[in-house]
């Protein structure tokens, strides 16, 4: 069998949409024609957009993991997809450690997108830099960092203290 790691709140069962017109719209994303997604993929988007929809969440930690072409790139999509439906586009931003990484799914890298220089460390950062950095992510509550394999341990500390500060 598979062992999945699910959000507390795939098991709450008072979990669920009270919007039958966002359910509507989460389950035509879901089985969009050629696009359907399966039943894994279902899964963690639904996790994501019932989380999105919800008026006041905890932070919402999630590892989407798979072998190349089991379909990442897909949900990612049909994430982004989900928020420019709901005019929230803003509330998504997507990561990776390469350009081409990073384009594939219209994001940018981590280096620039959060203002990380392996020259300089957190404290020699600038004031500039930093509003700029914090100004490019007024509104965003959910951050995808793509082929998270390829970061070392000591990147997504780096990550996660910019993202605090």
């Amino acid at each position: 069998g598979h062992v999945h790691i699910l959000d507390e709140s795939y098991f709450d069962k008072n979990f669920g949409m009270k919007n039958e017109a966002l359910e509507a719209m989460i389950q035509r994303l879901m089985c969009g024609g050629a696009e359907a997604l399966n039943q894994e993929q279902k899964r963690a988007f639904h996790i994501i957009a019932n989380h999105a929809s919800l008026p006041k969440q905890k932070q919402l930690l999630m590892y989407l993991g798979g072998m190349g072409g089991t379909g990442k790139s897909r949900v990612v999509s049909t994430v982004m997809t989900f928020f420019r439906e709901r005019e929230e586009g803003a509330r998504f931003k997507v990561v990776a450690p390469t350009g081409s990484a990073a384009a594939l799914l219209g994001g940018s890298t981590y280096h620039s997108a959060i203002g990380i220089n392996d020259r300089l460390d957190d404290a020699n950062i600038s004031q500039a830099t930093l509003s700029k950095i914090k100004e490019n992510f007024i509104g965003v509550q959910y951050i995808f960092v793509d082929e998270v394999s390829m970061l070392s341990c000591r990147d997504l500390a780096k990550i996660s203290r910019r993202l605090a500060l």
